[in-house]
């Protein structure tokens, strides 16, 4: 391959006659050629792969390279288009295998940088840099770029991984490219080390060129680039919908705008991305804020339903587009929820308390609200409350399926942006859907929990309620920090078995009711542990200041009316019965259906 890199590449005549697409197998070298210069387009995603994929991706360069002649390793195909008026190709489906391919090249380069000199050494260290660098005439202006050109927000990074083998990293692609990077790097010194270093690195090259091949597949225009991008996504590619629908946009902009329109694009999605904190959340975000403002769709149906939405509607794109960056700030505030941003300690602490219970279908009502009620803070906590409540009593207490409500909410929330209906009507509905004093006190006497974030969560509550002006410390300001102790134990030695087989219980049947959970303090909870039930009540249960442990030594006794005796009436249990723990469970019960009223 020597000299065959760094020859000129020029922006290709307009009036070049291609078919529309463009199919052919090739060796992984043709990439490598003088005709080639590629660009990861603004709408394509940021470096995604961690160990899982690079260190296939490294295990397959390793076999192809022990492998002998004529072995042959496919990579599957690599999608790209033309870019009008430019000499680079788009990469439209492969940049994440390209771009590890190319940050293993760069490491390989730094390694040849290493060797001794040698010929060898030098024409290595030429065809790497002819591999990783090609010259590009645009404008009649010559220059020598690295050949692929990273999306807008990693160019910067990958860059300087390419070129220096470091650099500042500050959204998640950049550290998963410095990682890959890192990784590749180390397992070719290990591979340069295992013998003559300059034979091993040249064979290592000469494998990568020879052994590899792809299929290389050029789209001349936008409209099959986006068929082929479809398509990639409907055969299983792993392709979000927001993959897609930031593909999808900054394609119409690409193609009614100007390259003003497309930096005013990418700036948006730039600081929603930003808002967000998280690339991750992207795909969840687009379809809760497309469920708050416009309709109910599946996550599987999103995608369509915004391109059939933008194509009937003329200026729908920025539309969206600005909707999602002023949005995304909402959404951000539910995975850290401050004081700040919802103007409300209450408010902050029930929305920590959704994300501890894991409740998310409320999000797109939670939108909905919040751009109605946000100049009064006071509404939107009661709003919250209501809904919060609904959902414990709904989701949590009465098991109820939690995505049975979910399409409800969404026209609910589009109707409140809307102005059709209004936030107390949906106070008013949430009351009359909820489930019913009785429905919920006979659901709360069986009730298992497994999530011990949700069980301590309900138990602090529980627990607070019942200090009935007690003192502070009595109080559990975080369920968090109270740690959950089960009164019979998940590993019970031979008392607790012998005592459950007497009852005619099973472990699995009532270790996780909520009448065999408390809370404790970590150094009371290990001074529990597995013991029996006395020694459990004097070492921390008899310790501990927190009604919920009080309630918990004494029996079950009423007086002739039915009424639970005052707490020091009750004798002292001696042995935790399966009688005890239902009368326990029925007790929480009532003080619970009183916290969570909607």
């Amino acid at each position: 391959m020597a000299g065959s890199f760094g020859e000129e590449l020029q922006v290709p005549r307009e009036d070049e006659h291609r078919p529309p697409i463009g199919a052919n197998e090739e060796q992984l070298s043709n990439l490598f050629s003088e005709r080639f210069y590629f660009e990861i387009p603004r709408f394509q995603r940021s470096y995604a792969w961690e160990i899982d994929e690079y260190s296939v991706f490294w295990d397959d360069i390793v076999r192809a390279y022990r492998a002998p002649n004529g072995h042959v390793h496919f990579l599957g195909p690599m999608v790209f288009a033309r870019n009008p008026g430019r000499p680079s190709l788009g990469i439209l489906d492969g940049q994440q295998r390209l771009s590890t391919l190319m940050l293993l090249l760069a490491s390989m380069k730094a390694a040849a940088e290493t060797l001794p000199d040698s010929e060898d050494a030098e024409n290595l260290r030429e065809d790497l840099a002819g591999a990783l660098k090609v010259r590009v005439t645009s404008g009649g202006r010559a220059q020598r770029l690295i050949r692929l050109q990273a999306n807008r927000q990693d160019r910067q990074v990958f860059e300087s991984l390419v070129t220096a083998g470091s650099a500042r990293c500050t959204h998640d692609s950049h550290k998963l490219m410095k990682k890959s990077y890192d990784y590749l790097a180390q397992q070719v010194s290990k591979l340069m080390a295992d013998g003559d270093p300059t034979v091993n690195l040249s064979a290592l090259w000469e494998s990568i060129l020879s052994k590899f091949w792809y299929i290389h597949i050029i789209c001349e225009s936008e409209i099959n680039a986006q068929v082929v991008f479809e398509s990639l996504n409907a055969k299983g590619e792993d392709l979000s919908s927001a993959d897609l629908i930031k593909n999808y946009l900054f394609m119409e902009v690409d193609r009614t705008g100007t390259e003003r329109d497309l930096d005013e694009a990418d700036n948006t999605w730039a600081l929603m991305v930003n808002n967000l904190g998280r690339d991750s959340e992207l795909s969840d975000f687009m379809r809760t804020f497309w469920n708050s403002r416009y309709s109910f769709v599946r996550a599987d149906e999103l995608y369509g339903t915004l391109r059939e939405a933008v194509n009937s509607r003329a200026g729908n794109v920025w539309d969206y587009l600005r909707s999602l960056e002023r949005e995304a700030r909402v959404f951000a505030g539910f995975r850290t929820p401050t004081a700040e941003f919802w103007q409300s300690a209450s408010t902050a602490r029930m929305m920590r308390e959704f994300k501890v219970l894991n409740i998310r279908v409320t999000r797109s009502v939670l939108m909905a609200l919040w751009s109605r009620l946000c100049d009064t803070p006071q509404e939107y906590e009661d709003a919250v409350r209501g809904l919060l409540n609904f959902m414990i009593r709904y989701s949590k207490i009465t098991e109820r399926p939690s995505n049975t409500v979910e399409e409800a909410f969404s026209q609910w929330a589009v109707d409140i942006r809307a102005g059709v209906r209004e936030p107390a009507a949906f106070q008013a509905w949430l009351a009359q859907e909820a489930p019913s004093r009785d429905q919920f006190i006979e659901s709360f006497r069986t009730l298992k929990v497994k999530s011990g974030p949700t069980a301590r969560l309900l138990l602090s509550k529980i627990n607070n309620a019942m200090q009935a002006g007690g003192e502070p410390e009595e109080m559990i300001t975080n369920s968090e920090t109270a740690t959950l102790e089960h009164v019979i134990p998940q590993t019970p030695n031979e008392h607790w078995k012998e005592l459950l087989e007497q009852q005619g219980a099973t472990l699995d049947d009532i270790v996780n009711r909520l009448g065999n959970l408390t809370l404790l303090v970590q150094s009371w909870n290990t001074a529990a542990s597995n013991r029996s039930f006395s020694e459990k009540r004097d070492s921390a249960y008899a310790q501990s200041s927190l009604p919920l442990n009080q309630d918990l030594i004494r029996s079950h006794v009423v007086d002739s009316v039915g009424q639970l005796l005052p707490l020091d009436d009750r004798p002292v249990l001696d042995e935790f019965t399966l009688v005890d723990l239902n009368e326990r469970q029925a007790r929480l019960g009532h003080v619970a259906e009183a916290i969570w009223t909607v």
